[in-house]
């Protein structure tokens, strides 16, 4: 990781630029928030892509005890536009969430006012109700079916042995 870097698009263009990630993903608290599933991309509706990311990981050991808050994001790059995309550019949005019998449910809130026109994308921590971090985290590729968006999400036991089963998705 110490040696990874990010490529401009013509690395001898002589330009003097630094390159830069079009977003990073990062905590309340400016924490990076790893990337490990691979992101989808899909055409947006106003031109350019809607780039879909969740964080997390796990295939470290520390992973299996991490609660480190991680979080969804949708991205609009518009066309031609190489500006970064930050947290600022993005609208919150939050968790509701029901136990109806032996199903849990969660309901998308903080969406009232959304407009793409003002902004560049959302983002959602995972977790519900405003609780505490309990290590959810995305750790497969999400989809993108009809303008459906699935993201099946995962949280570890609390157990510190790596070679235990369990845990919730």
């Amino acid at each position: 990781a110490a040696n990874w870097r990010i490529d401009t698009e013509d690395p001898n263009d002589n330009s003097g630029n630094t390159p830069i990630p079009l977003f990073s993903a990062v905590d309340a608290q400016n924490k990076p928030q790893p990337i490990t599933a691979a992101p989808r991309a899909s055409t947006h509706p106003y031109g350019g892509s809607y780039v879909i990311i969740g964080t997390g990981k796990f295939f470290e050991y520390p992973d299996q005890t991490s609660t480190d808050m991680q979080s969804m994001y949708g991205l609009w790059v518009r066309p031609g536009d190489k500006a970064p995309i930050v947290m600022s550019d993005l609208q919150k949005f939050g968790w509701s969430e029901t136990v109806q019998g032996p199903q849990t449910v969660r309901t998308l809130t903080g969406t009232g006012g959304f407009n793409w026109r003002t902004k560049r994308g959302w983002s959602v921590d995972l977790v519900a109700n405003n609780q505490n971090a309990a290590g959810e985290r995305v750790v497969a590729d999400p989809s993108v079916e009809r303008g459906v968006l699935t993201m099946a999400s995962f949280q570890p036991s609390t157990t510190n042995d790596p070679c235990a089963g369990g845990g919730t998705s």
